[in-house]
C-alpha cells in the first residue's frame, strides 16, 4: 500500500515564514488536485504538523532552528497559526500527526501507523525540502520504505537550497512531479 504525507502545511510556516510569497499560482491548484488524485487511488493520507505545548516544555531549546520559538509564541498548540492552511482538503478519514522536531518520525506514532496500514511506498511533500522533507526522506529510506518526493509541491526559503537538496535526496528517493502519483 501507499501513503501521501504532507509535512508542515500550517499557517505559521506558510504565512508568517514567507513561504507563501515563494509559491507560484499553480501550487494550490496542484495541491488540491494531488490530494484528490491520492484519495481516488485509495492512498492513505497523513498530515503532519509542528507544534509546541502551551508551556513550550517540548521545545528543543538547544536547536538553532527552534531555540527562540517560545519568545515569539511560534508553533504554539491550538493556535490559529498551527492550523493547517489547507484545512478544506482534510477529511475525517485522514490521519493527523503532531511533532515537536524537524523529523516527523521523532517521538511520534508515524512508523507504527505506516506499519499498521501495510504501507511500503510513500509520496511526501511540502516544507522545507532541506529540513523536514529531507529528514523524513532519510529516515523513511532507512526504515525500508520506498520514498517519492513530489518536487513541484516542495519548497525551501530559497530556490538553491530546494534544488541542491533534491539532487542529494535523489540518491535515496525518487524525485517526481505531483502528477506522477501512480
Amino acid at each position: 500500500m501507499k501513503a501521501l504525507i504532507l509535512i508542515d502545511l500550517i499557517n505559521d510556516l506558510l504565512i508568517k515564514r514567507w513561504y507563501l510569497e515563494k509559491l507560484d499560482k499553480d501550487f494550490f491548484e496542484n495541491l488540491s488536485k494531488t490530494i484528490k488524485n491520492a484519495k481516488n487511488k485509495w492512498l492513505l493520507i497523513i498530515h503532519v504538523k509542528l507544534w509546541f505545548l502551551d508551556n513550550y516544555e517540548n521545545q528543543p531549546k538547544s536547536s538553532p532552528l527552534f531555540w527562540k520559538a517560545h519568545e515569539f509564541w511560534l508553533f504554539k498548540i491550538w493556535s490559529e497559526w498551527t492550523e493547517f492552511y489547507n484545512k478544506n482538503d482534510i477529511l475525517t478519514s485522514d490521519i493527523i500527526i503532531t511533532k515537536s522536531r524537524v523529523n516527523p518520525f521523532y517521538n511520534t506514532d508515524l512508523d507504527k501507523i505506516l506499519k499498521q496500514n501495510n504501507i511500503s511506498e510513500i509520496f511526501v511533500w511540502w516544507i522545507a525540502t532541506d529540513l523536514a522533507v529531507s529528514s523524513f526522506a532519510r529516515e523513511a529510506h532507512d526504515r525500508d520504505y520506498k520514498v517519492n518526493i513530489l518536487s513541484d509541491l516542495c519548497g525551501s526559503l530559497n530556490y538553491e537550497d530546494h534544488e541542491n537538496e533534491l539532487k542529494i535526496l535523489a540518491k535515496i528517493a525518487n524525485i517526481k512531479a505531483s502528477d506522477e502519483i501512480n
